[in-house]
């Protein structure tokens, strides 16, 4: 008897769901597609505040590597003046546009922000590693 009702049970289970299973298969709508997976946005631009905070930040770091021996006077001055034509270049960007960054400008900013600062980095280290500087 309790075979039976096992036997029934699941025959009576899978028919209900079998109906189910057909009907997201067979709609009319096309084949069944896996939901999309998450991909992260864009990254949110800086706004002009924040590009300027990040210019002192950066301005900040060289002078500290300066004096404390990290940068070497040939480092310094290369970055100074990478730094210096990030800042015309923005200027000149600013002003093709009525005195503001288009969203494009302010990301081709970061990246170009984002190199000098690996090479202020960079710099220190290599100054840092070499026989005779200042550790």
């Amino acid at each position: 008897m309790r075979l039976k009702a096992l036997i029934l049970t699941t025959a009576l289970v899978t028919a209900l769901g079998m109906p189910a299973a057909f009907a997201q298969s067979t709609s009319g709508s096309g084949p069944v597609t896996s939901p999309p997976t998450h991909r992260p946005g864009p990254k949110k631009l800086p706004n002009g505040k924040q590009i300027q905070q990040r210019k002192e930040n950066q301005q900040t770091r060289i002078r500290k590597g300066v004096s404390s021996g990290k940068l070497s006077s040939r480092q310094t001055k290369t970055l100074v003046t990478q730094e210096h034509d990030l800042n015309k270049e923005e200027h000149g960007m600013a002003s093709t546009n009525g005195g503001k960054l288009t969203n494009a400008d302010r990301a081709k900013l970061t990246r170009q922000q984002n190199r000098l600062s690996k090479e202020i980095s960079g710099d220190e280290h290599k100054q840092k590693d070499k026989p005779g500087s200042a550790q």
